[in-house]
């Protein structure tokens, strides 16, 4: 720890003077620490009130974005309303071209249909019409049970007793 030299000092004397450099270099190095625990925490300080200005003039520039809607937020909300009105509208609505068509594909040339009255409530459709033939009835009846939208047909037996020229009415489950 100490150079080789040669010391004239007497021993206690030596012993006493390592105590005081020992001592020296340690206050020396507790000032050394203080000093710059000090200006860390200075600088600390100052970057913390140079960050929280930062963050209050960012957080006032949000609530002031935030708080006035603008056009185009308004015209969001406006169309997004007329959505979902839209989409309560179409759950209470049935295309009802689709099922008029695949019924009218499904009447034979043989038969005249006068009348179809479709109720959405009930499920239930009618169709009024004349036939030529009992055959051709029979025919429109087995090509509307095939029909994917209609559940059950009924022909009442009273219509299938005579041979030309009848008179009918249909009753269609319908599945909605």
């Amino acid at each position: 720890m100490l150079p080789t030299r040669i010391n004239l000092l007497p021993p206690e004397k030596q012993v006493h003077l390592q105590r005081m450099i020992r001592s020296e270099f340690l206050r020396n190095s507790l000032a050394v620490l203080f000093i710059v625990s000090v200006i860390i925490g200075i600088s600390l300080l100052g970057g913390k009130y140079i960050l929280q200005n930062y963050f209050f003039d960012v957080a006032r520039t949000l609530h002031a974005v935030n708080s006035q809607p603008s056009d185009m937020s308004t015209s969001i909300s406006v169309a997004n309303a007329r959505i979902s009105t839209a989409e309560k509208v179409l759950q209470t609505y049935y295309y009802w071209p689709t099922l008029i068509t695949e019924i009218s594909t499904a009447v034979p040339e043989e038969i005249v249909i006068s009348k179809m009255n479709l109720d959405k409530k009930t499920g239930i459709a009618t169709i009024t019409g004349t036939s030529v033939t009992r055959d051709a009835l029979l025919r429109l009846g087995e090509s509307l049970r095939s029909l994917p939208s209609i559940t059950s047909v009924d022909i009442p037996i009273s219509q299938l007793t005579q041979q030309d020229n009848v008179s009918f009415t249909i009753r269609m489950t319908l599945s909605l």
